[in-house]
């Protein structure tokens, strides 16, 4: 559950931050802003995702979610969206439900959500937006992005935190929503005077300029002055060679104009995505699940070799901090042998699972995170203690795999 929620969220927070700046463009360039039509197709998206997952669970595959981006297309043109933004749109979900799926722990949404407020702010400040009916639209999208990223984000933290860590936690999550929401509120409110401070700064500058400049232009007018006859002449000129030059196309020949050439790139882009796919369709036909047996996990999943594809980049190396670094092996090497942390599961929970928690304090796990989160440094004594019982964990799942093995 706590997966699917923040998968769910990071996808719409960044089709939402696709969407506000859609609307900036159209609303200085196009006059119809169909808002009502945008949003419908955002909670389609989003029921469509939802219920791939509750449909294929375990048997989910990259695959799958290729499947989605001609149904979003075909709901983007039925409700009167244009077949550009439709292809833009649905393209963009489906590529941005592929990268979280592939990588859990990549957060996309400050830079879909700074895009959004640099829209929002820009637009309202210097006054492109002013005189539209609908410039309010925007910003109340904005606040949209902002509350959904917030919730989405209270509900996947607090659903992994039990007991005394609750409390303290949800705290820090209303006070950081109330700052949130506190500052947009203030900025909008301060807009007016935003925009006046940009309006005279603005003017000065270009008063400023015109008169530094104003001698240079003086003497380019004098010029032009000077050479308008000369002008005349060389116009007559040139358009005797034009008349004479000219020769009727009477042979026929086809003539080949912008829309042939965009019609080719459209081909060359549609064979290029099917010999894509075809490369790698492996890994198209891979499971991205993690299913449930009655006593344990198995985690199936081929990571490395999904971010080969997916990632453009090198894989994570191992910390250089020796405590970040034993976890980082620990973790590593359970993965491979099919006994790996639950994405969306704490340390605690982790071991306790597997019926280990007591083989590391509660101080201890406190510790790693104050390593992790704080950088905390520790002593001679809290490192050898963390080692210990990090050896002692992997010696209990390396007993587990053996007994595993003894009763196949």
């Amino acid at each position: 559950m706590g997966h699917n929620v923040n998968l769910i969220q990071k996808v719409a927070v960044d089709l939402l931050g696709f969407i506000i700046i859609i609307h900036a463009y159209q609303m200085v360039y196009s006059s119809e802003i169909n808002t009502v039509s945008y949003i419908i197709w955002l909670l389609i998206s989003v029921g469509c995702f939802w219920g791939l997952r509750l449909w294929f669970q375990s048997t989910l595959r990259f695959g799958h979610y290729l499947i989605l981006a001609p149904i979003l297309i075909l709901i983007a043109l039925l409700l009167n969206i244009s077949i550009t933004i439709a292809v833009m749109m649905s393209g963009l979900a489906v590529y941005r439900l592929i990268r979280h799926e592939a990588e859990p722990e990549m957060e996309s949404e400050k830079v879909f959500v700074g895009l959004a407020s640099v829209a929002v702010f820009i637009g309202y400040v210097s006054g492109i937006y002013g005189g539209l009916h609908q410039v309010n639209i925007i910003v109340y999208l904005f606040l949209t992005q902002l509350l959904l990223m917030y919730l989405g984000k209270m509900i996947h933290n607090l659903s992994q935190e039990k007991g005394t860590g609750f409390k303290k936690k949800l705290y820090t999550v209303i006070s950081v929503g109330f700052v949130t929401f506190g500052s947009a509120a203030l900025i909008f409110a301060l807009f007016p005077l935003f925009r006046t401070i940009y309006n005279v700064v603005t003017s000065f500058l270009l008063n400023s300029f015109i008169f530094l400049l104003s001698p240079f232009f003086e003497w380019i007018e004098n010029i032009e002055t000077d050479s308008e006859s000369e002008e005349v002449i060389q116009q007559e000129e040139g358009s005797r060679e034009e008349e004479e030059s000219f020769v009727p196309n009477e042979a026929g020949e086809t003539i080949i104009t912008s829309e042939h050439l965009l019609y080719g790139f459209i081909v060359l882009v549609v064979i290029f995505i099917i010999v894509l796919l075809y490369k790698f369709r492996k890994n198209l036909m891979q499971n991205i699940n993690i299913t449930k047996d009655d006593d344990e996990y198995d985690v199936e999943s081929s990571r490395t070799e999904q971010r080969k594809f997916w990632k453009w980049r090198t894989k994570a190396k191992p910390p250089e901090n020796e405590v970040r670094k034993a976890f980082f092996k620990l973790e590593k090497w359970s993965i491979n042998n099919g006994l790996g942390r639950y994405v969306d599961e704490s340390i605690h929970d982790w071991l306790e699972r597997y019926k280990i928690h007591h083989l590391i304090d509660d101080e201890v796990i406190q510790i790693y995170r104050d390593v992790r989160y704080g950088q905390h440094q520790l002593s001679t004594d809290e490192t050898r203690r963390f080692m210990k019982q990090i050896g002692q964990v992997k010696q209990q799942l390396k007993q587990m795999i053996a007994d595993k093995g003894d009763k196949k």
